[in-house]
């Protein structure tokens, strides 16, 4: 039988928060809100914030 010891989770599960550079409401949000682009030769993320319509720019580095 397994048992979880220490339950960890999932990438889509967790909540991150930004701040939306345009009207600053602090923003949560998961990785499973995001849409994905490149910049740069490097994967960036964004997801449109729901107070002013802009989009808030996430970076892949801020993921981890």
């Amino acid at each position: 039988m397994v048992k979880v010891l220490v339950r960890g989770s999932l990438e889509d599960d967790r909540e991150y928060t930004t701040l939306c550079g345009k009207c600053k409401s602090v923003l949560s949000y998961k990785y499973s809100d995001l849409s994905c682009a490149m910049d740069r030769n490097e994967t960036v993320y964004h997801f449109v914030c729901p107070v002013c319509s802009s989009k808030v720019w996430v970076s892949s580095q801020a993921l981890r």
